[in-house]
């Protein structure tokens, strides 16, 4: 999959600004779809992933392959706690939405 430059910038800033409205709280980037992405769209994941938990949120990843998760991880973005920033990686949507549940985040399904 593919999305033009204007399409990518468009959803970038309807999501931050639901976030920053409150409308939107949790970011579930799942990319089951998705096989590759570049250092722009993960410089996008990471302001989103920060602005949401800014508002108490979180954001998460899953259904990411080995090659992006060997990516992430290369750039130190994936569970390393050494850092002020970085994922946790899930296997499914499903998986993603329980832990959210568990971790005492309010998730409507």
């Amino acid at each position: 999959m593919k999305l033009p430059d204007e399409d990518l910038r468009h959803a970038y800033n309807e999501t931050y600004r639901r976030l920053t409205d409150g409308i939107v709280k949790h970011l579930v980037f799942d990319f089951s779809r998705l096989d590759y992405f570049g250092f722009t769209f993960i410089g996008m994941m990471i302001r989103l992933a920060k602005r949401s938990r800014q508002g108490g949120g979180e954001a998460v990843l899953c259904s990411i392959n080995d090659n992006m998760q060997s990516m992430l991880s290369q750039l130190m973005l994936l569970e390393n706690t050494q850092t002020d920033f970085f994922w946790k990686p899930f296997e499914s949507r499903e998986a993603t939405v329980e832990w959210l549940q568990t971790a005492g985040y309010e998730c409507p399904v």
